[in-house]
Protein backbone atom coordinates (compact mmCIF):
# COMPACT_ATOMS: atom_id res chain seq x y z
CA UNK A 1 0.00 0.00 0.00
CA UNK A 2 1.41 3.49 -0.67
CA UNK A 3 1.20 6.43 1.62
CA UNK A 4 1.98 9.89 0.11
CA UNK A 5 5.19 11.81 1.18
CA UNK A 6 3.82 15.27 3.01
CA UNK A 7 7.69 16.69 3.43
CA UNK A 8 9.37 18.25 -0.14
CA UNK A 9 11.00 15.37 -1.60
CA UNK A 10 14.05 17.75 -2.73
CA UNK A 11 14.88 17.14 0.98
CA UNK A 12 15.81 13.80 -0.50
CA UNK A 13 17.19 14.18 -3.82
CA UNK A 14 16.73 17.01 -6.29
CA UNK A 15 15.63 15.00 -8.49
CA UNK A 16 12.17 14.23 -6.52
CA UNK A 17 11.47 18.32 -6.54
CA UNK A 18 7.53 18.29 -7.29
CA UNK A 19 7.08 14.77 -7.69
CA UNK A 20 4.29 12.90 -5.88
CA UNK A 21 6.39 10.79 -4.17
CA UNK A 22 5.34 7.88 -2.05
CA UNK A 23 6.66 5.38 0.53
CA UNK A 24 5.55 1.92 -0.32
CA UNK A 25 4.88 -0.43 3.08
CA UNK A 26 3.73 -3.84 3.76
CA UNK A 27 2.09 -5.87 6.68
CA UNK A 28 0.74 -9.41 7.67
CA UNK A 29 -2.08 -7.92 9.79
CA UNK A 30 -4.14 -5.00 8.11
CA UNK A 31 -6.07 -4.68 11.27
CA UNK A 32 -3.27 -2.76 12.43
CA UNK A 33 -3.51 0.07 10.19
CA UNK A 34 -5.88 1.86 11.57
CA UNK A 35 -3.47 2.62 14.72
CA UNK A 36 -0.37 3.03 12.14
CA UNK A 37 1.55 6.12 13.37
CA UNK A 38 4.81 5.42 11.47
CA UNK A 39 7.08 3.66 8.92
CA UNK A 40 10.20 1.88 9.36
CA UNK A 41 13.33 2.15 7.23
CA UNK A 42 16.66 0.94 8.58
CA UNK A 43 19.54 3.61 8.59
CA UNK A 44 21.41 1.50 6.81
CA UNK A 45 20.52 0.51 3.96
CA UNK A 46 20.26 1.68 0.44
CA UNK A 47 16.74 3.01 -0.98
CA UNK A 48 16.16 3.78 -4.45
CA UNK A 49 13.06 6.60 -5.61
CA UNK A 50 11.73 4.92 -8.79
CA UNK A 51 9.40 6.25 -11.58
CA UNK A 52 6.33 4.14 -13.11
CA UNK A 53 3.58 6.24 -14.44
CA UNK A 54 3.25 9.80 -12.99
CA UNK A 55 4.10 8.44 -9.11
CA UNK A 56 7.12 7.95 -7.40
CA UNK A 57 7.91 5.20 -4.66
CA UNK A 58 10.11 4.46 -2.46
CA UNK A 59 11.45 1.38 -1.42
CA UNK A 60 14.65 -0.87 -0.43
CA UNK A 61 16.73 -0.74 -3.49
CA UNK A 62 17.43 -4.51 -3.02
CA UNK A 63 13.88 -5.46 -3.22
CA UNK A 64 13.06 -2.69 -7.03
CA UNK A 65 12.64 -5.57 -9.06
CA UNK A 66 10.40 -8.10 -6.75
CA UNK A 67 8.08 -5.09 -5.84
CA UNK A 68 7.83 -3.87 -9.08
CA UNK A 69 6.80 -7.23 -10.70
CA UNK A 70 4.67 -7.91 -7.98
CA UNK A 71 2.60 -4.73 -7.69
CA UNK A 72 2.93 -4.59 -11.96
CA UNK A 73 5.04 -1.11 -11.68
CA UNK A 74 5.54 -0.73 -15.43
CA UNK A 75 9.18 0.55 -16.42
CA UNK A 76 10.28 1.40 -13.18
CA UNK A 77 12.95 4.12 -14.01
CA UNK A 78 15.34 5.07 -10.06
CA UNK A 79 15.29 8.64 -9.65
CA UNK A 80 17.26 8.61 -6.91
CA UNK A 81 19.37 6.14 -4.34
CA UNK A 82 20.07 6.87 -0.83
CA UNK A 83 20.48 4.96 2.99
CA UNK A 84 17.78 4.94 4.97
CA UNK A 85 18.81 7.47 7.61
CA UNK A 86 18.09 10.50 5.01
CA UNK A 87 14.71 9.42 5.66
CA UNK A 88 14.73 10.66 8.97
CA UNK A 89 11.98 12.08 10.59
CA UNK A 90 10.62 12.78 7.17
CA UNK A 91 6.35 12.88 7.26
CA UNK A 92 3.98 11.01 5.33
CA UNK A 93 0.42 11.05 5.80
CA UNK A 94 -1.82 7.65 6.31
CA UNK A 95 -3.15 5.81 3.71
CA UNK A 96 -6.55 6.52 4.12
CA UNK A 97 -6.94 8.63 7.63
CA UNK A 98 -6.23 12.44 8.22
CA UNK A 99 -2.90 12.58 10.01
CA UNK A 100 0.76 11.94 9.97
CA UNK A 101 2.83 8.73 9.52
CA UNK A 102 6.61 9.27 10.48
CA UNK A 103 9.12 8.10 8.49
CA UNK A 104 11.43 6.82 11.69
CA UNK A 105 15.13 4.52 12.16
CA UNK A 106 14.71 1.04 13.18
CA UNK A 107 17.23 -1.45 13.42
CA UNK A 108 14.21 -4.17 12.96
CA UNK A 109 14.07 -4.03 9.63
CA UNK A 110 15.85 -6.22 7.28
CA UNK A 111 15.30 -7.41 4.53
CA UNK A 112 16.60 -11.20 4.74
CA UNK A 113 19.51 -13.07 3.56
CA UNK A 114 21.25 -16.22 5.35
CA UNK A 115 19.64 -16.24 8.79
CA UNK A 116 17.24 -19.00 9.32
CA UNK A 117 13.36 -17.25 9.02
CA UNK A 118 12.88 -19.58 12.16
CA UNK A 119 15.62 -18.04 14.00
CA UNK A 120 14.91 -14.25 12.65
CA UNK A 121 11.25 -14.37 13.83
CA UNK A 122 12.35 -15.22 17.30
CA UNK A 123 14.46 -12.01 17.77
CA UNK A 124 11.88 -9.58 16.29
CA UNK A 125 8.07 -9.00 16.65
CA UNK A 126 6.15 -11.99 16.75
CA UNK A 127 4.17 -10.07 13.65
CA UNK A 128 7.84 -10.83 11.75
CA UNK A 129 8.35 -7.06 10.88
CA UNK A 130 11.26 -8.06 8.59
CA UNK A 131 11.43 -7.24 4.96
CA UNK A 132 12.72 -10.48 2.92
CA UNK A 133 14.15 -10.97 -0.70
CA UNK A 134 10.21 -12.34 -1.16
CA UNK A 135 8.28 -10.41 0.76
CA UNK A 136 8.01 -6.44 1.60
CA UNK A 137 9.31 -3.47 0.70
CA UNK A 138 11.94 -2.12 3.28
CA UNK A 139 9.36 0.27 4.50
CA UNK A 140 7.67 -1.47 7.54
CA UNK A 141 4.41 -0.62 8.63
CA UNK A 142 4.30 0.31 12.59
CA UNK A 143 1.46 1.06 15.32
CA UNK A 144 3.09 1.57 18.52
CA UNK A 145 -0.07 0.06 20.32
CA UNK A 146 0.65 -3.33 18.35
CA UNK A 147 3.58 -4.59 18.59
CA UNK A 148 7.25 -4.79 21.07
CA UNK A 149 9.43 -3.69 18.06
CA UNK A 150 6.61 -0.59 17.03
CA UNK A 151 5.99 0.36 20.73
CA UNK A 152 9.84 0.79 21.47
CA UNK A 153 10.55 2.68 18.11
CA UNK A 154 7.44 4.69 19.31
CA UNK A 155 8.38 5.57 22.59
CA UNK A 156 11.57 6.40 21.28
CA UNK A 157 10.42 9.10 18.43
CA UNK A 158 7.76 10.32 21.30
CA UNK A 159 4.75 8.98 19.17
CA UNK A 160 1.58 8.28 21.21
CA UNK A 161 0.95 4.43 22.20
CA UNK A 162 -2.38 4.71 20.47
CA UNK A 163 -4.56 1.43 20.38
CA UNK A 164 -8.23 1.16 19.25
CA UNK A 165 -9.16 -2.10 20.16
CA UNK A 166 -10.93 -2.93 23.65
CA UNK A 167 -10.67 -5.91 26.02
CA UNK A 168 -13.04 -7.94 23.76
CA UNK A 169 -10.51 -7.66 20.32
CA UNK A 170 -12.62 -5.30 18.66
CA UNK A 171 -12.16 -1.86 17.44
CA UNK A 172 -13.58 1.18 19.45
CA UNK A 173 -16.18 3.93 18.12
CA UNK A 174 -13.43 6.06 17.03
CA UNK A 175 -12.20 3.94 13.97
CA UNK A 176 -14.18 5.08 11.28
CA UNK A 177 -16.10 2.37 9.34
CA UNK A 178 -14.79 -0.30 11.68
CA UNK A 179 -16.21 0.00 14.50
CA UNK A 180 -17.25 -2.50 16.40
CA UNK A 181 -15.62 -5.59 14.31
CA UNK A 182 -13.44 -7.93 15.98
CA UNK A 183 -9.66 -6.94 14.45
CA UNK A 184 -9.57 -10.31 12.37
CA UNK A 185 -13.73 -10.21 11.18
CA UNK A 186 -11.81 -6.26 10.50
CA UNK A 187 -9.24 -7.74 8.16
CA UNK A 188 -10.76 -8.79 5.10
CA UNK A 189 -13.21 -5.39 4.98
CA UNK A 190 -9.70 -3.53 5.52
CA UNK A 191 -8.25 -4.76 2.58
CA UNK A 192 -11.33 -4.36 0.40
CA UNK A 193 -11.55 -0.61 1.64
CA UNK A 194 -7.83 -0.03 0.64
CA UNK A 195 -8.60 -1.44 -3.05
CA UNK A 196 -11.45 0.65 -3.04
CA UNK A 197 -9.80 3.95 -3.04
CA UNK A 198 -6.91 3.13 -4.74
CA UNK A 199 -4.53 2.89 -2.48
CA UNK A 200 -3.42 -1.30 -2.61
CA UNK A 201 -0.98 -2.06 -5.02
CA UNK A 202 -1.13 -5.89 -4.27
CA UNK A 203 -2.09 -8.52 -1.90
CA UNK A 204 -0.73 -12.13 -1.90
CA UNK A 205 -1.89 -15.30 0.30
CA UNK A 206 1.81 -15.34 3.01
CA UNK A 207 2.46 -18.06 4.98
CA UNK A 208 4.39 -17.00 7.75
CA UNK A 209 4.48 -18.04 11.89
CA UNK A 210 2.16 -15.99 13.85
CA UNK A 211 1.71 -16.12 18.44
CA UNK A 212 -1.36 -18.53 19.37
CA UNK A 213 -2.50 -18.79 22.67
CA UNK A 214 -0.86 -22.25 24.33
CA UNK A 215 -3.85 -23.05 26.29
CA UNK A 216 -6.35 -22.86 23.25
CA UNK A 217 -4.34 -22.48 20.35
CA UNK A 218 -6.02 -19.67 19.31
CA UNK A 219 -4.51 -16.81 17.66
CA UNK A 220 -3.82 -13.82 19.51
CA UNK A 221 -3.13 -10.03 19.15
CA UNK A 222 -0.71 -7.62 20.35
CA UNK A 223 -2.18 -4.82 22.79
CA UNK A 224 -0.05 -1.78 24.45
CA UNK A 225 -1.89 -1.90 27.59
CA UNK A 226 -1.08 0.11 31.14
CA UNK A 227 0.46 -2.58 33.61
CA UNK A 228 2.30 -2.52 36.50
CA UNK A 229 5.85 -2.67 36.88
CA UNK A 230 8.73 -3.92 38.96
CA UNK A 231 11.50 -1.62 38.12
CA UNK A 232 14.77 -3.81 37.71
CA UNK A 233 16.78 -0.56 38.23
CA UNK A 234 15.22 2.36 39.87
CA UNK A 235 16.15 2.39 43.80
CA UNK A 236 13.55 2.79 46.42
CA UNK A 237 15.06 5.81 47.66
CA UNK A 238 14.79 7.40 44.13
CA UNK A 239 12.24 10.53 43.99
CA UNK A 240 8.66 9.75 43.88
CA UNK A 241 6.90 9.52 40.59
CA UNK A 242 3.29 8.77 39.68
CA UNK A 243 2.97 5.57 37.48
CA UNK A 244 2.22 6.67 33.80
CA UNK A 245 0.06 5.07 31.51
CA UNK A 246 2.43 2.34 29.99
CA UNK A 247 4.28 1.00 32.72
CA UNK A 248 3.27 1.55 36.18
CA UNK A 249 6.39 1.75 38.07
CA UNK A 250 6.58 0.41 41.48
CA UNK A 251 9.38 1.66 43.19
CA UNK A 252 9.18 3.64 45.26
CA UNK A 253 5.41 4.18 46.27
CA UNK A 254 4.29 7.57 47.49
CA UNK A 255 4.04 7.74 51.31
CA UNK A 256 7.30 4.76 51.59
CA UNK A 257 8.94 5.34 54.55
CA UNK A 258 12.40 6.63 53.56
CA UNK A 259 15.03 3.38 53.16
CA UNK A 260 11.85 1.20 52.71
CA UNK A 261 10.76 -1.10 49.86
CA UNK A 262 8.46 1.23 47.60
CA UNK A 263 5.48 -1.32 48.51
CA UNK A 264 5.69 -0.26 52.44
CA UNK A 265 6.93 -3.05 53.92
CA UNK A 266 9.22 -3.64 56.36
CA UNK A 267 13.21 -5.30 55.99
CA UNK A 268 13.84 -8.17 57.97
CA UNK A 269 16.84 -8.70 59.89
CA UNK A 270 19.16 -10.84 58.15
CA UNK A 271 18.05 -9.48 54.34
CA UNK A 272 20.10 -7.82 52.57
CA UNK A 273 18.18 -5.43 50.72
CA UNK A 274 19.79 -2.08 50.26
CA UNK A 275 17.43 1.00 49.25
CA UNK A 276 20.38 2.60 47.67
CA UNK A 277 20.64 -0.18 45.30
CA UNK A 278 18.68 -0.96 42.12
CA UNK A 279 17.03 -4.79 41.86
CA UNK A 280 19.30 -5.68 39.31
CA UNK A 281 22.18 -5.33 41.67
CA UNK A 282 20.84 -6.57 44.54
CA UNK A 283 19.82 -9.83 42.65
CA UNK A 284 23.39 -10.34 40.81
CA UNK A 285 24.97 -10.21 44.34
CA UNK A 286 22.47 -12.52 45.49
CA UNK A 287 23.67 -15.10 42.69
CA UNK A 288 27.33 -14.37 43.42
CA UNK A 289 27.58 -14.48 46.97
CA UNK A 290 24.26 -16.34 48.89
CA UNK A 291 23.54 -18.81 46.45
CA UNK A 292 25.29 -22.84 45.82
CA UNK A 293 24.97 -23.36 42.17
CA UNK A 294 24.52 -27.19 42.05
CA UNK A 295 25.32 -27.90 38.83
CA UNK A 296 27.64 -24.60 38.56
CA UNK A 297 26.92 -24.01 35.16
CA UNK A 298 23.50 -22.44 36.47
CA UNK A 299 25.15 -19.50 38.25
CA UNK A 300 26.38 -17.97 34.99
CA UNK A 301 22.93 -19.19 33.05
CA UNK A 302 21.19 -16.89 36.17
CA UNK A 303 23.72 -14.23 36.03
CA UNK A 304 22.83 -13.43 32.42
CA UNK A 305 19.35 -13.53 32.70
CA UNK A 306 19.37 -10.89 35.01
CA UNK A 307 21.75 -9.03 33.33
CA UNK A 308 19.60 -8.39 30.27
CA UNK A 309 16.25 -8.97 31.60
CA UNK A 310 14.08 -6.19 31.15
CA UNK A 311 11.54 -4.62 34.37
CA UNK A 312 9.75 -7.10 35.83
CA UNK A 313 5.91 -7.44 34.80
CA UNK A 314 3.53 -8.29 38.04
CA UNK A 315 0.05 -7.68 36.89
CA UNK A 316 -2.50 -9.79 35.22
CA UNK A 317 -6.01 -9.37 33.80
CA UNK A 318 -7.81 -12.33 35.31
CA UNK A 319 -10.61 -13.01 37.52
CA UNK A 320 -8.54 -15.40 39.96
CA UNK A 321 -5.38 -14.19 41.96
CA UNK A 322 -3.89 -12.52 44.02
CA UNK A 323 -5.13 -8.81 44.23
CA UNK A 324 -2.63 -5.89 43.40
CA UNK A 325 -3.34 -3.52 46.34
CA UNK A 326 -4.12 -0.89 43.80
CA UNK A 327 -7.25 1.15 43.02
CA UNK A 328 -9.00 2.78 39.90
CA UNK A 329 -11.43 6.01 39.78
CA UNK A 330 -14.24 4.73 37.84
CA UNK A 331 -14.74 8.27 36.18
CA UNK A 332 -10.84 9.87 36.16
CA UNK A 333 -8.45 6.70 36.88
CA UNK A 334 -6.76 7.89 39.10
CA UNK A 335 -4.43 5.45 41.20
CA UNK A 336 -5.05 4.93 44.77
CA UNK A 337 -1.80 2.74 46.24
CA UNK A 338 0.41 4.79 48.44
CA UNK A 339 2.04 2.99 51.52
CA UNK A 340 -1.05 3.65 54.09
CA UNK A 341 -3.82 2.12 51.51
CA UNK A 342 -1.16 -0.72 50.86
CA UNK A 343 -1.08 -1.69 54.62
CA UNK A 344 -4.64 -1.46 55.26
CA UNK A 345 -5.32 -4.08 52.62
CA UNK A 346 -2.79 -5.99 54.37
CA UNK A 347 -4.53 -5.74 57.46
CA UNK A 348 -7.92 -6.98 56.03
CA UNK A 349 -6.25 -10.25 54.66
CA UNK A 350 -4.05 -10.81 57.99
CA UNK A 351 -7.64 -10.57 59.35
CA UNK A 352 -9.47 -12.23 57.53
CA UNK A 353 -7.01 -14.97 55.78
CA UNK A 354 -7.84 -15.26 52.35
CA UNK A 355 -11.16 -14.94 52.78
CA UNK A 356 -11.00 -11.52 52.54
CA UNK A 357 -12.02 -10.33 48.83
CA UNK A 358 -15.28 -12.07 49.05
CA UNK A 359 -16.29 -12.40 52.70
CA UNK A 360 -15.33 -8.60 53.22
CA UNK A 361 -15.60 -6.80 49.83
CA UNK A 362 -17.32 -3.90 51.83
CA UNK A 363 -13.98 -3.36 53.88
CA UNK A 364 -12.30 -2.51 50.38
CA UNK A 365 -14.28 0.37 49.91
CA UNK A 366 -13.49 4.40 49.99
CA UNK A 367 -14.76 4.90 53.45
CA UNK A 368 -12.82 2.83 54.94
CA UNK A 369 -9.55 3.67 53.02
CA UNK A 370 -7.36 5.95 55.14
CA UNK A 371 -7.92 9.55 54.45
CA UNK A 372 -6.58 10.93 51.72
CA UNK A 373 -6.34 14.56 50.20
CA UNK A 374 -8.36 14.71 46.98
CA UNK A 375 -9.50 11.33 46.94
CA UNK A 376 -12.21 9.48 44.59
CA UNK A 377 -15.03 8.26 45.94
CA UNK A 378 -15.48 5.68 43.48
CA UNK A 379 -13.23 3.14 42.78
CA UNK A 380 -12.52 -0.42 41.54
CA UNK A 381 -9.92 -3.11 41.56
CA UNK A 382 -8.34 -4.35 38.12
CA UNK A 383 -5.33 -5.84 38.36
CA UNK A 384 -3.67 -8.96 39.83
CA UNK A 385 -0.86 -10.42 40.60
CA UNK A 386 1.51 -12.61 38.41
CA UNK A 387 1.02 -15.79 40.18
CA UNK A 388 3.03 -18.29 37.07
CA UNK A 389 0.18 -20.55 37.54
CA UNK A 390 0.38 -21.02 41.04
CA UNK A 391 -2.97 -20.39 43.87
CA UNK A 392 -2.85 -20.37 47.22
CA UNK A 393 -6.03 -21.30 49.57
CA UNK A 394 -6.86 -21.26 53.35
CA UNK A 395 -8.65 -24.52 53.73
CA UNK A 396 -11.77 -24.16 56.25
CA UNK A 397 -12.34 -27.90 58.22
CA UNK A 398 -14.52 -29.67 56.85
CA UNK A 399 -14.81 -28.19 53.31
CA UNK A 400 -12.53 -30.63 52.44
CA UNK A 401 -11.48 -34.14 54.28
CA UNK A 402 -7.90 -34.62 53.03
CA UNK A 403 -7.47 -37.72 55.10
CA UNK A 404 -9.95 -39.12 52.81
CA UNK A 405 -8.25 -38.17 49.77
CA UNK A 406 -5.24 -39.47 50.04
CA UNK A 407 -3.62 -42.48 51.15
CA UNK A 408 -1.64 -42.73 54.68
CA UNK A 409 -4.69 -41.98 56.92
CA UNK A 410 -3.43 -42.33 59.89
CA UNK A 411 -0.47 -39.90 59.56
CA UNK A 412 -3.05 -37.55 58.47
CA UNK A 413 -5.17 -37.89 61.44
CA UNK A 414 -2.54 -37.76 64.08
CA UNK A 415 -0.90 -34.58 62.68
CA UNK A 416 -2.00 -31.19 63.11
CA UNK A 417 -4.52 -30.44 60.62
CA UNK A 418 -3.05 -28.58 57.33
CA UNK A 419 -4.83 -25.15 56.63
CA UNK A 420 -2.55 -23.60 53.69
CA UNK A 421 -2.23 -25.62 50.24
CA UNK A 422 -0.55 -24.29 47.46
CA UNK A 423 -1.25 -25.79 43.97
CA UNK A 424 -1.06 -25.23 39.94
CA UNK A 425 -3.79 -24.96 37.58
CA UNK A 426 -3.89 -25.40 34.36
CA UNK A 427 -6.61 -25.08 32.01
Amino acid sequence: MKFPLASDPAVIDLALAGRKVFALIWTTTPWTLPANLGIAVHPDFEYVAFESGDEVYIVAAELLEVVATKCNLAAPKVLARFRGAKLDRLECRHAWLDRPSLLMLGEHVTLGGEADAETELDVKDAREKAATSKAGTGCVHTAPGHGHDDFVLGRKYGLEIYCPVDNAGKFSAEVEHFAGLTVFEANPKIVEFMRERGVLLFTEDYNHRYPHCWRCKNPVIFRATPQWFISMDNTANADSAEPNAETRGTSPTPGSPAGQPGWGGTVREGSTFDASQSLRVMALREVDERVKWIPAWGRERMRNMLKGRPDWCVSRQRVWGVPIPAFYCTKCSEVVADAAVIRHVADIFEKESMRGTNAKRASFCRTDLPARAAAPTTLRKRRTFSTSGSTAARLQSPCWRIAETFAGRRMFTSRAAISFVVGSIRL
